[in-house]
């Protein structure tokens, strides 16, 4: 009941507090230490930064500062899209790559991995992920599209066929160049390795206005989880705001996806549990999502590059470890309750 739910101008001060810490305590941490005195002589500036050592300035402003910012805003694109997912199909167990978005990207990563150029570097995975994921959504709402009504479950349904489609090119491509199976294994599983400044501002400014534009159609979903008649006679044009919401999330996640490969379960978990603690107001929704989001991917990485380091695993396997059994609870609570037929 809502006397149970936290105020969600709350929430937000709560966790835009977390973040900050960690952030900063991701910065800190990893194979070589930074130490809190340290870390504020660098970042401040003050006459105790000549004492540290160079090295230090090096990891944190050229490594860890870059992939902790990069890892943030990622958490939370997914987490925002995922929210709003979940209001556009009134599921709970909807996520950001349901519709095959991060298939195709994926396929585009593989596809520069085994044919591209060394020259282009990281940057031509990401341009190719990138627009692997928007030829997959593309292709998926053409599919599904109707001038009169969002036909959702032929959405769905487009969004296996595809996921399915992209994912057999991907297998293709990976047995043709077994020498680079490795490399595309690795990415598909999601890392933020290779995260650079170059990365943090080619996809930032992409998810943050996405976001923004997601905030403005808050009402518009709170409205629909009226239903759809009654939303009409409202005056939102359901059919419109589907279409444009599903394409926002679909840029929203291949910018995500491009940058560091398939990262699943982050925009199931954090939409749910904050809708769990301040209700369905999706204002706030999306907003605590995103910073939530940020929180437990940036967490997620550290524990991806620290627990065994030097080695790394790959942060796809983190959120999946604390992801699936949050998802086949959800999915148990719900089944019986009598909502999953």
């Amino acid at each position: 009941m809502k006397k149970h739910r936290l105020n969600g101008w709350i929430m937000a001060s709560i966790l835009c507090g977390v973040s900050v810490v960690a952030i900063v305590v991701a910065c800190m941490l990893g194979a070589v230490n930074v130490s809190i005195s340290d870390f504020f002589s660098l970042v401040i500036g003050n006459g105790n930064a000549d004492a540290v050592p160079n090295s230090y300035n090096i990891i944190l402003f050229d490594v860890r500062m870059p992939r902790v910012l990069l890892s943030f805003v990622v958490g939370g694109a997914l987490s925002v899209c995922g929210a709003c997912m979940q209001g556009i199909f009134k599921n709970a167990l909807a996520e950001p790559y349901i519709l095959g978005v991060s298939s195709g990207a994926g396929f585009g990563a593989t596809l520069f991995i085994a044919f591209g150029g060394a020259g282009l570097g990281y940057l031509g995975i990401t341009g190719f992920a990138f627009i692997g994921g928007l030829i997959a959504i593309a292709m998926v709402l053409w599919l599904g599209y109707s001038k009169t009504r969002t036909r959702t479950i032929a959405l769905l349904l487009s969004g296996v066929a595809m996921s399915t489609f992209f994912s057999a090119l991907t297998s293709v491509v990976m047995i043709a160049e077994r020498d680079k199976m490795e490399h595309i294994v690795l990415w598909t599983m999601g890392s933020f390795s290779s995260a650079t400044w170059d990365s943090f501002l080619l996809v930032a400014p992409i998810i943050i206005l996405g976001c923004m534009v997601c905030v403005f159609f808050a009402r518009d979903l709170n409205v629909m989880l009226l239903g759809d008649e009654q939303a009409r006679q409202l005056g939102v044009d359901i059919n419109k705001i589907r279409w444009i919401l599903l394409v926002v999330t679909a840029l929203i996640t291949s910018a995500a996806v491009s940058v560091c490969g398939i990262i699943g379960f982050v925009g199931l978990i954090i939409p749910h549990t904050i809708r769990m603690l301040i209700g369905p107001n999706h204002r706030m929704l999306i907003i605590n999502s995103f910073l939530g989001g940020g929180v437990f991917l940036t967490l997620c990485d550290l524990i991806a590059r620290t627990v065994v380091a030097p080695v790394e695993i790959p942060v796809g396997v983190v959120t999946a470890v604390c992801g699936v059994p949050f998802f086949l609870l959800l999915l148990k609570n719900r089944t019986k309750k009598g909502e999953i037929m």
